[in-house]
This record gives C-alpha cells, structure tokens and sequence, in this order.
C-alpha cells in the first residue's frame, strides 16, 4: 500500500472557497474548506489534496508538498491557525 501523501495549494483552496461560497446556503453551515490532518510528525496541518503515492501532484502549480499523513483531524468552517 503506498503512503498517503498531503499537499497544498493556495489556488486550490481559493477556487473551492469562491466556488462554494456561491452556491451554498450560508445558513446551513455546511461549507468548511479548512482541512487538517496529523503528519507523521503528529504536527496538525491543512491540507487541499490527499494522495497515495509519492510519485502524483495535484494538478495546481503552487501545490507545495506537506509529505505523508497519519490520520484526519478535523474540517472546519474557520481556520484553526495562521499557518499551512
């Protein structure tokens, strides 16, 4: 089984936002971009893509790679710190 790999990109989290934002009822609460996981380090880190193996990018040019996660944290509506 390969590993589970996280990665980032502002330009995705920016049209995921910009998308959800306009087509989703903001009284349900239901839009919540802010992803987390633990890395292997048990450090919590947001993340846009989760993929297996260490050979695949998402397809975004600023996706910065986070390496291999342990497990999901949680999703949110707001974020739970300032960084990535």
């Amino acid at each position: 089984m390969s590993a589970q790999i996280a990665w980032y990109s502002q330009t995705q989290f920016n049209n995921y936002v910009r998308h959800n934002s306009m087509s989703h009822d903001k009284s349900s609460g239901r839009m919540q971009p802010y992803i987390y996981y633990y890395d292997k380090d048990d450090n919590i880190i947001q993340v846009t893509e989760i993929v297996n193996g260490e050979n695949r990018k998402p397809n975004f040019d600023d996706a910065v790679c986070k390496g291999p996660i342990k497990k999901f944290y949680k999703c949110t509506n707001v974020p739970i710190n300032d960084t990535n």
